[in-house]
């Protein structure tokens, strides 16, 4: 075998030999989002982005830089991944978990975009060279808008409109509110026109009686999509005419007399007084002197219908005190434990003289001559 031959040999068993242990030429690392969750990935609330960096065996993992390529635009939507956390140093490992804070103020399509540098070995123990890899993981955020709140609703009566106000969302990217109504004898809440890109909005009626109404926000989602808010039951109200008060029937209020005399005309021995009798088809409430300062409620009275004649009946519900016949009464009821009580004195008194007399000894009586 001639040396050029030779030579040739030893090169190709050279090139057999790295081809079966070098890394392929294809092996890269990967990045592998675990936060958020769903296909494609989305988040339905606020969170951290979270995933794995891993390479083959054989490759060692040095550094990661990440960064926002791909949000919403616009002042109000910038964002990024925070200072601290866009550099991921990593001490040659073949795979590594990662975590970034990021604030999504708008909703919208996204993507990270990852740099790893990593280092790729020509043959076992001998390092060919450090590489790059750029990654890019996509993800939305379909965040709901917050309830709205301060919703208030005035009525013109005379243009039988009311008006709504409402505060404004505190979401950069709500795109309109949508105003819903619940009238009289309906199911549910229907959507009273297109969405309110202002505070405020009149609506029409087209009968006497309340509505009920509520506002929510919409803010767009990943791929063009509306995200509609929610409503609390706290924030929904009822706007419209006044409901009608109560009504109160008439009444004829009957005072008691303070006193009467005996044989007056409220103990019944003068019924054609000047007594004000009440007059036909009204309502008598009996004042018993008990003031009432709280708010009116009718079933806080006494009422008795009117009698049909100008002149009450002997049982009519009118109330007297007659002084005299009480004063009277009053003296009897302390004069008669007392009399009581003397005479049990008095019968204990003759009782006690009796039993002394019967406990003494009789005299004897010889003729009519007394012992001397």
């Amino acid at each position: 075998m001639t040396s050029a031959r030779r030579a040739r040999a030893v090169a190709g068993a050279t090139l057999l030999w790295m081809l079966a242990v070098a890394a392929p030429a294809w092996a890269v690392p990967t990045v592998t989002l675990t936060s958020p969750e769903g296909s494609p990935p989305t988040f339905s609330a606020p969170g951290s982005i979270r995933g794995t960096l891993e390479t083959e065996e054989r490759e060692q993992l040095r550094q990661a830089d990440f960064s926002l390529s791909t949000k919403p635009g616009g002042e109000a939507c910038s964002t990024d991944v925070p200072d601290d956390q866009r550099t991921l140093m990593l001490d040659n490992v073949p795979a590594a978990d990662f975590a970034l804070d990021v604030a999504f103020p708008c909703n919208g399509d996204y993507e990270l975009k990852t740099i790893v540098t990593y280092d790729k070995p020509l043959a076992v123990g001998v390092s060919l060279a450090t590489e790059t890899y750029e990654a890019t993981s996509r993800f939305g955020v379909a965040i709901p808008p917050n309830s709205v709140s301060g919703l208030k609703g005035s009525y013109d009566a005379a243009a039988k409109k009311v008006t709504l106000t409402w505060t404004k969302n505190p979401e950069p990217d709500v795109v309109g509110y949508r105003v819903e109504r619940n009238p009289p004898g309906a199911d549910g809440f229907g959507a009273l026109g297109d969405l309110v890109s202002g505070t405020s909005v009149t609506d029409t009626l087209d009968t006497d009686e309340e509505h009920r109404y509520r506002v929510v926000a919409v803010r767009p989602g990943p791929g063009g999509s509306e995200i509609v808010g929610s409503t609390r039951e706290a924030d929904i109200i009822t706007a419209g005419p006044d409901r009608p008060e109560p009504t109160v029937p008439d009444t004829t209020v009957v005072r008691a007399p303070p006193s009467a005399s005996r044989g007056g005309s409220a103990a019944g021995g003068n019924r054609g007084g000047s007594a004000a009798q009440p007059s036909r088809g009204s309502v008598t409430t009996i004042d018993n002197g008990f003031t009432k300062d709280l708010p009116f409620d009718p079933r806080q009275t006494t009422t008795v219908p009117a009698s049909p004649s100008p002149v009450p009946p002997e049982d009519a519900a009118v109330l007297a005190i007659d002084d005299d016949r009480a004063q009277e009464d009053d003296r009897r009821a302390t004069l008669v434990p007392i009399a009581g009580g003397l005479a049990l004195m008095m019968g204990a008194v003759h009782l006690r003289l009796l039993s002394k007399r019967a406990a003494e000894p009789e005299l004897p009586v010889y003729g009519s001559t007394l012992p001397r």
